[in-house]
């Protein structure tokens, strides 16, 4: 009997929990929505990057802000513009939230995201021949700067 109430009362301390991580998660993501629907990255209002202020160089992140918001605006072709590499870095970065969520909330297990090293290192080699390729200041490199 009172394994029984105490396995009940670690079920009620275990809705709780999760309840307040779907309130805090959603509260978050709506403060988030609001600020990035109502602010141009153009304008200086967020974050600059130090790389770029410190040499004036594109580092492999630049435009990652700017094409972020104007993937919520529905510019897609803006989006890749700002930096082409943004499918991939969203769509690892949002699979691991989903993937956190998804154990916090429902107790499920998704599967890790792992990368062997082959993958690793390919993914290094396109980011520095990305990062050369932007900074190139001749067409149709000039394109992949944000």
């Amino acid at each position: 009997m009172a394994a029984r109430q105490e396995t009940e009362k670690c079920a009620g301390k275990t809705r709780s929990l999760r309840l307040a991580v779907i309130t805090s998660a959603t509260a978050i993501i709506a403060v988030a929505f609001v600020f990035f629907a109502n602010r141009n990255p153009e304008q200086g209002l967020f974050i600059p990057c130090f790389f770029h202020k410190a040499t004036g160089l594109y580092c492999p992140g630049c435009g990652v802000t700017r094409g972020t918001w104007k993937l919520l605006h529905g510019d897609v072709y803006g989006a890749l513009g700002a930096n082409i590499l943004l499918p991939f870095i969203l769509g690892i970065i949002g699979y691991e939230i989903i993937r956190k969520f998804a154990k916090t909330l429902f107790a499920k297990e998704l599967p890790v995201m792992s990368f062997g090293k082959m993958t690793i290192g390919l993914g290094v080699i396109i980011m520095i021949i990305f990062t050369i390729l932007r900074n190139i200041p001749k067409e149709p490199f000039s394109r992949l700067a944000p």
